[in-house]
């Protein structure tokens, strides 16, 4: 971390100070640094679970707010937990001011609750769209929620941080999956929300569906559902445990068995910029590749994530091909990158 920190000096800063820096910088800098990461770390696995967490919990980076809350979830909600437990992850992203102002929560009030985090909650990253939950569930969900907001930007040293603001929470019964959640004094609201999230946590929808994610991550998605079972079942006996997901995911039959996966933009770049040795002086002409590529980090504009799907990709072949032959070109390489050719 202390590389990054020296190189990119906004990502160990306060939503605060942040605040004193142009948006676009905090955000070039998030992005950049997951270009060297990704490029250079010895920990290549983990950087790949670093990517299917920021889909399944995906925040646009784009927007004056974003463009300095987004860093801030990487690095404290997606990074730490890549690797750690589902529970501890989902907890996380339920309490990111990043998360809360990207799907309204923060404007969630007893009386006129905003129904977009709770719909994604279920849909996105917990139960799935066919997971068994209604539209009055995510009702109830997002009268729970009410009250979870953020600090704003003129609250000095607590700016962009998590908020329980008791005075706007709906303190009645709410029922969730046929779970009654009692009413509650004001003080003690914020309790509906964790009730929440460990029914879902615990709901075996949950289980299949973060399961089939994964093994759609690491094996493709023809991946048998007695694997995807086995998964889940990990899951539930371990509490959530995501290495022990993985573990069970890649035991050498399932590998033998996985098909081919077509890369998307962002995998191929950095793979090609990995097989080779490659130096990075500016990555500002990678940004601007990946772009056209159709995937620039952390730019997907909508909560469900960049499609992991050969459909999608299939059809934008020109950047992937320019970008490998210019890479190897030395008379003519791509602005701010240069690889060693020798022996290639």
């Amino acid at each position: 971390m202390l590389a990054d920190q020296v190189r990119f000096s906004t990502l160990p800063m306060t939503y605060e100070q942040m605040l004193q820096v142009a948006a676009g910088q905090v955000a070039n800098e998030c992005i950049e640094a997951a270009v060297f990461r990704n490029v250079f770390s010895k920990r290549q696995f983990f950087e790949r679970m670093v990517e299917l967490w920021s889909d399944h919990f995906n925040i646009d980076i784009a927007g004056e707010r974003t463009s300095r809350m987004k860093p801030i979830d990487d690095r404290d909600v997606i990074r730490p937990n890549a690797l750690g437990n589902f529970r501890t992850l989902l907890d996380a992203s339920a309490h990111s001011p990043a998360m809360l102002y990207y799907l309204n929560n923060d404007i969630s009030v007893a009386g006129n609750p905003n129904e977009n985090y709770a719909r994604e909650l279920l849909e996105l990253h917990t139960m799935g769209a066919d997971g068994g939950y209604s539209q009055q569930d995510v009702a109830e969900v997002a009268r729970c929620f009410t009250g979870w907001t953020i600090w704003r930007d003129a609250a000095g040293p607590t700016a962009g941080t998590f908020r329980y603001n008791q005075v706007v929470h709906d303190t009645g019964q709410k029922v969730v999956l046929g779970h009654v959640i009692p009413a509650r004094s004001a003080a003690a609201g914020i309790q509906d929300g964790l009730d929440v999230l460990n029914i879902l946590l615990d709901h075996p929808s949950t289980a299949n569906y973060v399961s089939r994610k994964l093994c759609s991550w690491l094996l493709g998605r023809s991946t048998p559902q007695a694997t995807i079972n086995a998964v889940a079942g990990v899951y539930t006996s371990s509490g959530g445990d995501i290495k022990a997901m993985i573990r069970e995911a890649l035991r050498a039959n399932n590998l033998a068995a996985a098909e081919m996966k077509f890369k998307r933009p962002w995998h191929l770049f950095i793979h090609c910029m990995r097989v080779v040795p490659t130096t990075i002086t500016n990555p500002s002409q990678l940004r601007s590749r990946l772009i056209t590529a159709g995937q620039p980090r952390f730019g997907w504009p909508t909560p469900d994530g960049y499609p992991d799907h050969v459909d999608y990709w299939v059809g934008n072949i020109m950047p992937r091909w320019n970008f490998g032959a210019d890479l190897m070109n030395s008379n003519q390489p791509i602005s701010g990158i240069s690889v060693n050719t020798t022996g290639y």
